[in-house]
């Protein structure tokens, strides 16, 4: 009977496990899973595609202070990511967030929380990462239309009596 319920109990967690990973696989969402030495224990192909990096090489690699021995996965096909998109807090038990522009012009959203053990001891970290161009692309667009007019490009009335404005105060910031 023993025998049986552990049969019923690896199967049930098997078929949570596939439930997880299509869950994760399926979000456009970037998730990284690094252990207390920062080596990769999982990630979904969005951290993939969001890095442009090779989704099957990530498993089990430094994802940062590697050792020279190690192939560096900071490496991608644009050049070396840059270091502060997953720089942990100075606290390893706090969470962060921030935003990086990649050297191929992606801006990403990452955010980050530790992973405790029962005693509340770090055992690694989880990483998300949000790819926010088209975000950003907007942002600027509409930022570009409110102070510029649309037909010569040339700033907007009331965009250049503030510009006008600042410069001819005295004091005013340059």
């Amino acid at each position: 009977a023993s025998e049986a319920k552990q049969t019923q109990y690896l199967q049930q967690a098997t078929q949570e496990k596939a439930r997880l990973h299509a869950l994760l696989h399926a979000m456009r969402l970037g998730v990284l899973l690094v252990d207390s030495e920062h080596r990769v224990l999982y990630a979904n192909e969005a951290v993939a595609h969001i890095l442009q990096l090779n989704h099957a090489h990530l498993q089990g690699e430094f994802w940062q202070d590697e050792p020279a021995s190690q192939s560096s996965l900071l490496q991608g096909p644009f050049g070396t990511l840059p270091k502060s998109l997953l720089s942990e807090p100075a606290d390893p038990l706090a969470s962060s967030a921030t935003e990086v522009m990649l050297p191929s012009g992606v801006d990403v959203h990452v955010s980050s929380v530790p992973v405790l053990d029962q005693a509340g001891a770090g055992m690694g970290r989880l990483w998300l990462l949000e790819d926010i161009t088209a975000e950003r692309q907007t942002q600027r667009l509409m930022h570009q239309l409110a102070a510029h007019d649309s037909l010569t490009g040339l700033l907007n009335r009331h965009t250049f009596n503030q510009l006008l404005s600042s410069r001819l105060t005295p004091g005013a910031e340059r």
